[in-house]
C-alpha cells in the first residue's frame, strides 16, 4: 500500500512541478489534480490517490486532510467519475424457455443434488 501510496504523491509532486503551483496542497491544487488524473486514469483511482496524497504529506502539512475533504475537492472528484463514468452491464432475464431448458437438462438426472421439484 505505501508503494502505491508514494507513487501518488508522486503524481502529484510532478503535477506541482510542471504547473508551477504551490507544493503545499490546498482545496484548488487538489481539485486541479483532480481534473488532470482523471484525465488520464479512472476517477476511482484518483480517489485512491488523494487518500494516499494525504496520507503522505500530512506530517508536514497538517491542513491537508481539510482540504482534501472541502466541498470543491469533492464535486470535483464526483464530477469526473460522472464524466467518465461506465455505463452498468447488466445480464439478461432468465426468461422461461431459459428455466425450462434448465430444467429438461436436469430431469432426468439421478444425482442428489440435481433434483429440484418444478410445478
Amino acid at each position: 500500500m505505501l508503494r502505491s501510496y508514494g507513487s501518488a504523491l508522486n503524481s502529484y509532486l510532478t503535477f506541482i512541478k510542471t504547473h508551477d503551483l504551490p507544493v503545499e496542497p490546498n482545496k484548488d491544487t487538489l481539485s486541479f489534480f483532480t481534473v488532470y488524473m482523471s484525465h488520464h486514469t479512472n476517477p476511482c483511482l484518483v480517489n485512491t490517490h488523494l487518500s494516499g496524497i494525504v496520507q503522505q504529506l500530512e506530517p508536514y502539512f497538517p491542513n491537508v486532510q481539510e482540504a482534501r475533504n472541502s466541498l470543491l475537492v469533492k464535486r470535483t472528484l464526483q464530477k469526473c467519475m460522472r464524466m467518465k463514468g461506465m455505463a452498468v452491464g447488466r445480464k439478461q432475464t432468465l426468461s422461461l424457455n431459459n428455466l425450462n431448458v434448465v430444467a429438461g437438462h436436469y430431469s432426468n438426472s439421478e444425482d442428489h443434488n440435481d433434483i429440484f421439484s418444478w410445478p
